[in-house]
């Protein structure tokens, strides 16, 4: 092949060919770079939206029994029907207990370990059979630490044992206050107990389906407690070692465990996302 010789007239010209080419490669690599930024947003927000269901954050346990996958039911408890929940959306189901014929709770897993937490809260609904609730009955008992209705001064109490100890009398005991503000059965009702170790305190809030949720009653006592003990029983609804004492009698939903004290704010949320059966997260 004979060698072509390349004048000043055709290298101008090829230069004009190949810084085109260039401007075109360029654009295109704009363009498609333009529209991965666009896509990008909508996977992050896929991702976030399919890691909230799991416990994050300061939130360390949940239990919102729409799906009994996991689950480890005790005695006579079952899974409500569908529309049972606190929301009532179909979707919607709850921990139904019914002391009259069969007695029972949930276990919690035994990895949902807080001994070393500095802080604690409690979020959870009930629903009481009947307009009296007689006698101890149980939201949860773990940690060696629970919390538990006393029938007979009606009074929510947030029981704290000390770290490293078997002895009952060994507790630090915290109430909501006398005749705290029940609904009528057949309704569902808000709780939460924030605790602060720092400041061996105990706080209460209260609210329903329809109603915020508002801080009842603070308890402050003198006697330090280290952390709360770890403890290898764990259940809500009743007790951990018999499922047919101290049973809760009516249906237990959306039950939580946060290793931080949540703010009366962020308390609200939470009874405010139960109600429509939203999906709970805490930083």
């Amino acid at each position: 092949m004979i060698p072509r010789i390349l004048t000043q007239s055709s290298l101008h010209h090829a230069h004009r060919i190949v810084a085109a080419r260039i401007t075109l490669l360029a654009a295109a690599l704009c363009v498609s770079a333009s529209a991965f930024a666009e896509t990008a947003p909508a996977a992050s927000a896929t991702a976030a939206a399919s890691s909230s269901a799991a416990p994050a954050g300061s939130m360390v346990f949940e239990a919102r029994f729409n799906d009994s996958t996991g689950l480890v039911l005790r005695g006579g408890a079952v899974i409500g029907a569908n529309g049972s929940g606190v929301s009532a959306q179909p979707a919607d189901k709850a921990l139904s207990i019914d002391t009259a014929t069969a007695p029972g709770g949930m276990a919690i897993p035994s990895g949902t370990a807080v001994a070393a937490a500095e802080e604690l809260t409690v979020t959870g609904w009930y629903k009481p059979r009947t307009g009296e609730m007689k006698d101890a009955q149980t939201l949860f008992n773990c940690f060696g630490s629970s919390l538990l209705w006393d029938g007979k001064i009606n009074e929510w109490m947030w029981r704290v044992s000390s770290k490293g100890t078997s002895n009952p009398k060994a507790t630090t005991w915290y109430g909501s206050g006398k005749n705290p503000p029940l609904f009528s059965a057949g309704q569902w009702t808000f709780i939460a107990m924030t605790w602060k170790r720092a400041e061996n305190r105990a706080d209460f809030y209260m609210g329903s389906s329809s109603t915020a949720a508002a801080f009842t009653h603070k308890v402050e006592r003198n006697d330090p407690v280290d952390s709360a003990k770890e403890g290898a029983k764990r259940a809500i609804g009743s007790d951990p070692g018999k499922p047919e004492e101290r049973a809760f009698n009516g249906e237990i939903d959306n039950m939580r465990f946060f290793t931080k004290a949540l703010d009366a704010a962020t308390i609200e949320n939470i009874r405010a996302a139960d109600a429509k059966n939203e999906v709970v997260t805490i930083p």
